[in-house]
Order: structure tokens, then sequence, then C-alpha cells
């Protein structure tokens, strides 16, 4: 499996060549040969390093998990309101206060 940072690395590596087959004067073919990579993975590369423009990908480094203690819940303090009062709430809400 490769990690993060040999991602990040391999994205390096290809950017690189693909801006030294930009610049080679002779034929792909010939550049592939000299890099020994095949014409398929520098187009593979080319579309998508043109795709991301010049941003580099981002891979996350670490988990996001953060550790969570439970402890006993806080006692509800507040009482609910009682059915009808919410239900008169809600038809006020809803009529504009006209009923």
């Amino acid at each position: 499996m490769m990690t993060s940072e040999n991602r990040i690395e391999n994205e390096r590596a290809w950017r690189q060549r693909v801006a030294r087959a930009g610049a080679y004067r002779g034929n792909i073919k010939d550049f592939c040969q000299s890099e020994g990579i095949s014409r398929e993975g520098l187009r593979y590369w080319q579309k998508k390093i043109s795709a991301k423009g010049s941003r580099p990908v981002r891979v996350p480094a670490v988990s996001r998990f953060v550790g969570v203690e439970i402890v006993d819940p806080i006692p509800v303090v507040a009482r609910l309101p009682d059915a009808s009062w919410v239900a008169e709430l809600i038809l006020s809400l809803h009529c504009g206060g006209e009923r």
C-alpha cells in the first residue's frame, strides 16, 4: 500500500517528467524510452496534471479521528413545555397571528 508521502513523491516525480517531456526536442517515444516509462503513463499524468492546474494533490497524512471520553449525562434541569402550549405557538406562527 502506498503511503501519503510516497503518493506526494510519486506525483512530484511525474510533474518533473511531464515538464521534461514538454521541453524535450525529440519525439515522445524516444523520451519515454529514455525515462523508462510508458507513453500511456505519460499521457495519463499529462491529463491528470493539466486537469488540476499547478496544485499538488493533497493527501491527509494522518487520521482525523479524535479520542472521545464518555461521561455521565448532564441532568435535565428544565422541564419540557406543555404540548398544548407548543401547539398554540405553531398555530400562531403558521397563521401569522390570525385564527
